[in-house]
């Protein structure tokens, strides 16, 4: 059984950037402040921090929601997971970017789950994180927040492991998630080099399991799509062009062009592995989850395939 334990955050160990655009006591806030070394607009809204004592994870796992100042629509607000990457917690988002300010601007609640070290995994040797994320958490917070239920309102949006983890959750559950984005992910889980990088936590992950060919193995899932009866989800794939994970997300970015019927964006420019990169990639992706929901309407063209240039 879940337990729900949420409440306003006071951030306080945030720094103090972070205070004044979430704590909604602080209503003399400043009206510009500096995230990642870039300006970033404030944000008066509502941070709860939640407490899930997961069965899953068979634990308790902390959670931030942040939601618009506005009352939400009657369908409730539209929502988009943010997924943080490897060594990293969801604060990240919340430290370095200004999405808080960009996301709640236009209506959109944010979620921003804990997944560890784990690639959004049920591990071998750990915590079982896909059953957490795809069993338990949607339908926890949908029952406690004020969010839509909606696929149509629904994204998910993850940075570097997150990315692969958010491209991952969407390709597996597509009747849950209308889009889903990636930001200079790691999307190539079955990379031997990633095995040599980072053993300890492969090996914790999959315990010597083989991965091409399986549910993990994001290639595998492409070429699974097209027996998936539904409308599948938009996909926005962006890495800068220094990324040491641009190999492997052109690669990815070929094999979504020969899915039929899949909407592909992305985004190849100047920039590195970095949240200074990231904070500019999300003045793209907002506006781009914007038309996801007209687009999946009729009103435009299902299969595009869309580059930026920046």
């Amino acid at each position: 059984m879940l337990i729900q334990r949420t409440g306003p955050d006071r951030a306080e160990q945030a720094p103090a950037h972070a205070r004044t655009m979430l704590d909604p006591s602080r209503r003399d806030a400043s009206p510009a402040c500096r995230c990642a070394g870039v300006a970033a607009r404030v944000a008066v809204v509502p941070l709860h921090r939640a407490q899930v004592d997961s069965t899953a994870l068979g634990r308790p796992a902390r959670l931030s929601v942040v939601l618009p100042d506005a009352p939400p629509p009657p369908s409730g607000y539209p929502t988009l997971y943010l997924v943080h990457g490897l060594d990293d917690d969801g604060t990240a988002w919340l430290r370095n970017t200004s999405i808080v300010a960009d996301a709640t601007a236009r209506g959109l609640a944010l979620v921003l789950p804990p997944i560890g070290a784990s690639y959004g995994t049920d591990e071998v040797h750990g915590e079982r994180y896909w059953e957490f994320l795809s069993e338990e958490l949607v339908a926890w917070v949908a029952g406690r927040f004020p969010l839509s239920a909606r696929r149509e309102d629904t994204a998910v949006l993850g940075v570097s492991m997150g990315g692969y983890a958010a491209l991952k959750w969407a390709l597996r559950k597509p009747a849950t998630f209308a889009a889903a984005a990636t930001l200079s992910g790691s999307l190539d889980i079955a990379d031997p080099g990633r095995y040599a990088r980072r053993p300890e936590i492969m090996d914790k992950i999959f315990g010597g399991r083989t991965v091409p060919g399986t549910r993990d193995d994001l290639f595998w899932l492409l070429a699974q799509l097209r027996f998936v009866p539904g409308p599948l989800p938009e996909l926005f794939v962006a890495c800068g062009a220094s990324d040491a994970h641009l190999d492997e997300n052109r690669r990815f970015l070929a094999a979504a062009a020969q899915v039929r019927g899949l909407a592909v964006t992305e985004s190849i420019g100047p920039g590195d592995h970095d949240w200074g990169y990231w904070q500019g990639v999300l003045g793209e992706v907002l506006p781009w989850l914007e038309t996801v929901g007209s687009r999946r309407a009729g009103r435009g063209v299902a299969g595009a395939r869309r580059r930026l240039r920046r």
